[in-house]
C-alpha cells in the first residue's frame, strides 16, 4: 500500500478543486449548474436541508522545467446541511459546482450566507483508491470546529501512485456508516489535455496583454468534462480562473489578465471528469478526476 501524506487544513494554491474548507476558502469559486441540485426540501422553519458528497483525485502537472510527475491530491467531504443550499456547501468544503465562465481571483466576493447554517461533515471510514498495482488508504481527520456551522471530518492527503499513463481506472471503496452506505465505484482516470499551446502567440510564448489568452490542445470533445485554467504571476499568485466545457479550447479575456502583473505567467489548465456515484442515504454524490498540464508564457 502506497504512503499517504496527510495535507493540513489550508489552501492548495496549485489546486482551486481541493482549497478551501479543507483550508481557508475557495482560491475559486464559480457559482452554476453541474445537474440539478438535489435536497431533501424545507427543514424546519423553512429552511432548507439535504446530503451530499464529493470525492477528488487530481493528479497535478509539474512545473516548467520540472520532469518528475507530482503527488497525486485526494480528498473528499460528506455532508448533511440545514440552513444552507446544496450548491454553497460544495463551495465551503472547496468543490464549487462548475460552470462555464471566468473569475477575478483577486476581487473579494461575499461568501453565502450561513447565519443560520448548520454542516455536520460526516465519517464515512476510511476510503480506499486502488491504481493499478498501487493503493493507498485515506483516513477521516478531525476538522477544528467553526462556531455552530461546521464540524466533523475530512479527508486529505498526497500520495506517489504509479505513472498516469499505466492507470487507466481508480478503484474506490468505503464501508460508510449506521446512516451513510458504503461506496463501491470503478472511475475512469483522465488525461490531461495534449498539444496544449497558446493560440497566436509570438514565438510561441509572448503574449500581447491586449489580446485575449486562447489555449488550444488536440483531445477535446470529451464527455461530461471541464477544462478549469488558471493563470497565475511568476511569483505564484494567481491572477485569474476560467472554466469550459472540454472542447478542445479556451479563452481568457484580455480584461482578465490585468490581474496578473509583470511579464511572466504560469498556466494551469485541468481537465475535470465529473462522475456521479450512487451511496444510499447521500441526496447526492459525485467524483471528479483530475489531470492538468502547465506551461509559461511572457504577457507583453
Amino acid at each position: 500500500m502506497a504512503d499517504v501524506r496527510p495535507v493540513a487544513a489550508a489552501s492548495d494554491a496549485r489546486s482551486p478543486l481541493l482549497a478551501s474548507a479543507w483550508g481557508s476558502g475557495m482560491a475559486v469559486a464559480m457559482a452554476a449548474l453541474v445537474g440539478c441540485t438535489a435536497e431533501s426540501g424545507p427543514g424546519p422553519a423553512g429552511l432548507s436541508e439535504g446530503s451530499l458528497g464529493v470525492l477528488v483525485i487530481e493528479r497535478r502537472s509539474p512545473a516548467s522545467g520540472e520532469a518528475a510527475e507530482l503527488p497525486a491530491a485526494l480528498g473528499a467531504s460528506f455532508a448533511r446541511y440545514r440552513g444552507v443550499g446544496a450548491e454553497a456547501v460544495l463551495d465551503i468544503v472547496g468543490s464549487p459546482v462548475l460552470t462555464e465562465g471566468c473569475v477575478d481571483l483577486g476581487a473579494r466576493t461575499d461568501g453565502p450566507d450561513v447565519a443560520e447554517a448548520e454542516i455536520e461533515l460526516l465519517d464515512v471510514g476510511p476510503i480506499r483508491v486502488a491504481a493499478a498495482s498501487s493503493s493507498i488508504e485515506l483516513s477521516p481527520r478531525t476538522f477544528p470546529a467553526v462556531g455552530d456551522l461546521l464540524a466533523g471530518v475530512f479527508y486529505a492527503g498526497e500520495a506517489e501512485l504509479p505513472p498516469a499513463d499505466a492507470v487507466p481506472t481508480y478503484d474506490i471503496s468505503a464501508p460508510g456508516n449506521a446512516e451513510v452506505g458504503a461506496l463501491e465505484a470503478t472511475l475512469p482516470a483522465a488525461a490531461p489535455p495534449a498539444g496544449l499551446r497558446v493560440d497566436g502567440a509570438i514565438d510561441g510564448e509572448r503574449v500581447p496583454r491586449g489580446r485575449d489568452l486562447v489555449l488550444s490542445w488536440t483531445d477535446g470533445g470529451r464527455a461530461e468534462a471541464f477544462v478549469e485554467v488558471v493563470v497565475s504571476r511568476a511569483d505564484g499568485v494567481a491572477g485569474a480562473a476560467c472554466t469550459s466545457v472540454d472542447d478542445g479550447s479556451i479563452s481568457v479575456p484580455a480584461s482578465m489578465l490585468a490581474r496578473v502583473r509583470g511579464s511572466g505567467a504560469h498556466v494551469r489548465v485541468r481537465r475535470v471528469l465529473v462522475r456521479q456515484l450512487e451511496i444510499a442515504g447521500l441526496d447526492r454524490a459525485e467524483a471528479r478526476i483530475v489531470a492538468g498540464a502547465s506551461l509559461d508564457v511572457d504577457l507583453e
